[in-house]
């Protein structure tokens, strides 16, 4: 009969509605193996739960021809043995049918967030997989369940003076000085950034808009990706060219599924390294040439207050 795993698919359920876990957390669940073939013989089946990053890198060949070339790093690997042959038994056989098993797995407390669609490069993801073993040889069975992970960012424990103020600016060509406030360096998803800035503009050059956004940043394995989070403009600044303008802005985080700021770099086999950091960008677009500017100001993205 063979193997009949190439004709078997698997079915996860979770303990919750979205599979999300924080670091530390025990994933629970059942796992549900569909056998359509008549017979399935294997020597064990387990379950394995893995995190890797997938980063891209470009080659040239002897022709000039050019590659992308694609590399993954497992840091992170676990394994949970459903059956195994009783006694002298060398096999174990499953007929045609339905079998489930339940699982709990513990996820490490320091491990990186989730970055980016397992698709795009460079990402970290974690996934879980139904495997056999025949013959010694592994093979998996069915498609890998995505889960997303993230670690236990607590602002309040983490980043103690999170609540401080922050003060930043720049200039450009022409005089026109920025200055702001930012109101704290922390912050989660859904809460509003607030501050002011304070314009000097001793020429009176027009200052058409200034636009700001929230931006994300992935370093993975030295590979970075870039994404905005939400963008937005400081009201009462269009098209005034005083010499002193003093505003106040606002933009939201929005709350929704982010990845925390966070660094990490280690693993249990092989090493890795993933970086998620978030910054504040204004664009301050004035009249004449070459008088844009812009200024970054980083913040904090936690999980928790």
């Amino acid at each position: 009969m063979g193997c009949g795993a190439s004709n078997s698919n698997v079915i996860f359920n979770f303990d919750r509605a979205k599979p999300m876990f924080a670091a530390g957390e025990i994933i629970s669940g059942t796992v549900q193996l569909n056998v359509k073939d008549d017979s399935l013989k294997v020597n064990e089946i387990d379950l394995q739960l893995i995190g890797a990053t997938g980063y891209s890198t470009r080659s040239t060949d002897g022709n000039q021809h050019s590659r992308t070339n694609y590399h993954y790093v497992r840091f992170f690997a676990t394994q949970y043995v459903f059956a195994l042959p009783n006694g002298g038994e060398r096999e174990l056989t499953y007929s045609n049918g339905q079998y489930s098993w339940p699982f709990q797995i513990q996820l490490p407390d320091q491990i990186p967030p989730t970055m980016n669609l397992p698709r795009l490069y460079p990402h970290v993801r974690y996934y879980l997989q139904l495997a056999i073993d025949k013959g010694g040889h592994k093979r998996k069975i069915g498609e890998e369940k995505y889960i997303t992970v993230f670690p236990r960012v607590s602002l309040s424990q983490q980043v103690p003076n999170y609540m401080t103020a922050t003060m930043f600016g720049n200039h450009n060509r022409k005089d026109i000085t920025v200055k702001g406030t930012l109101n704290k360096m922390g912050y989660v998803p859904g809460e509003m950034i607030q501050g002011t800035l304070e314009i000097e503009n001793p020429n009176q050059i027009l200052i058409k808009q200034i636009d700001l956004s929230v931006n994300g940043t992935y370093n993975i394995q030295m590979q970075e990706a870039h994404f905005k989070v939400n963008t937005g403009t400081v009201q009462g600044i269009a098209q005034r060219k005083g010499e002193r303008i003093v505003e106040k802005f606002e933009i939201m985080i929005p709350d929704k599924t982010l990845s925390p700021s966070y660094q990490f770099r280690g693993g249990q086999n092989n090493s890795a390294a993933a970086t998620c950091s978030y910054m504040l960008k204004f664009e301050i677009k004035a009249a004449g040439v070459f008088t844009n500017f812009e200024i970054l100001v980083p913040f904090i993205l936690g999980t928790q207050p």
